[in-house]
């Protein structure tokens, strides 16, 4: 942007360009491929730079943090995305789609070249598959399941029973045992305690008491995503996981009365702190 126009523009109307404009063009390429991280950085510079009224050959102090820049308005920031961690979420969903919805023409496609599993890469493997490889902590950490006849979850693999798998609280099961699917410890009314109690805690088997499997083929498990209110994926839910704060926090409020004020956006600005940044 020319230099005039830049001086033209007030703090709170360039934090809206970089947030509705520059920030936002490449999303579309994140949805398919892993950009580089070095362009994603060139990226950042020049929203910080545009940001805080840079001009050619003008440097110009940047009073506060990246990072924080980049934080949700509930959260004290200005809602501007970190390209890295947007890639990230956006590359989740693609992930998702292929463990939720196996049986669909792309899914096939992969795993007729790449095989099933998702959390492996091969060298010559294409960008797209490199992109879902590169997401396989997210989607670990992410998914997790609601039982009904137990029939397609894994015992100690999967997330189905705590907020995380069975085998990260119990790492001295054999690597021969991790296979069993949930259903494989129940023997019709009541589980395999013999099996199960010498090597879970006793608050895991009161927990798994509580739980009951009813193995009508039609009562299928279901899999859901742990940062979704709803249990879909949500690359929205998925980003703020990622740069680990909390919008629901009961510190939030403040910020969300402010910025859901009436009236053009520059007021919320000028009532916010971000204001002696004009």
């Amino acid at each position: 942007m020319a230099n005039w126009k830049i001086d033209s523009l007030s703090f709170a109307a360039r934090a809206t360009l970089v947030q509705t404009v520059t920030s936002t063009i490449p999303f579309y390429v994140m949805q398919r491929v892993k950009i580089p991280e070095a362009t994603l950085k060139e990226i950042d510079r020049c929203n910080r730079r545009f940001l805080w009224g840079e001009k050619d050959g003008e440097r110009k102090v940047h009073y506060v943090a990246w990072d924080q820049v980049c934080l949700p308005k509930e959260c004290g920031g200005l809602g501007i995305r970190n390209l890295s961690l947007l890639n990230e979420a956006a590359l989740s969903k693609l992930g998702w789609n292929l463990l939720k919805h196996e049986d669909g023409l792309w899914q096939q496609i992969l795993y007729s070249k790449y095989g099933s599993n998702a959390f492996s890469c091969k060298s010559n493997a294409s960008h797209l598959w490199r992109g879902i490889w590169s997401t396989a902590a997210i989607l670990d950490e992410g998914v997790c399941w609601r039982v009904g006849n137990g029939k397609s979850i894994h015992f100690w693999l999967d997330t189905w029973l705590t907020d995380s798998p069975l085998a990260s609280i119990v790492p001295e099961i054999p690597e021969e045992h991790l296979s069993p699917k949930v259903i494989d410890y129940w023997n019709g009314n009541d589980w395999h305690w013999f099996d199960l109690q010498p090597v879970l805690p006793r608050e895991f088997l009161n927990l798994l008491r509580a739980q009951v499997l009813i193995t009508e083929d039609a009562n299928y498990d279901v899999m859901s995503w742990k940062f979704s209110d709803t249990g879909g994926f949500s690359v929205k839910g998925t980003y703020e996981s990622l740069v680990g704060v909390d919008v629901y926090a009961a510190d939030t409020r403040k910020w969300k009365k402010l910025w859901k004020c009436h009236g053009p956006a520059r007021w919320n600005y000028l009532l916010s702190p971000w204001s002696s940044f004009n």
